[in-house]
């Protein structure tokens, strides 16, 4: 199971897989981007790794993880600033 690390993370840090993003760009990533609430691939990943996750980003050399970050997380984070998971003392 590739996803094991992620899975294993949001479970003891008690943060549910459909408020986890997670990014890849190769094949071994699609289980990890199927298990997330949003998988993201980067640009330059393979089609099958496109089409498993719910969003694309730019590729690395265009700054996609940054981008991403900056387009589903923090801007997410600014519309759900109530929501308990970003008051968590970590």
């Amino acid at each position: 199971e590739q996803a094991t690390g992620l899975l294993t993370l949001a479970r003891q840090l008690h943060i549910p897989l459909e408020e986890v993003m997670a990014l890849g760009d190769n094949t071994n990533d699609i289980e990890m981007l199927r298990a997330v609430g949003l998988g993201v691939a980067m640009g330059q990943a393979p089609a099958v790794v496109k089409a498993a996750a719910r969003a694309v980003t730019a590729t690395n050399a265009e700054d996609g993880a940054a981008l991403a970050i900056e387009r589903y997380a923090l801007a997410r984070r600014a519309v759900t600033a109530a929501s308990n998971s970003f008051r968590r003392a970590i």
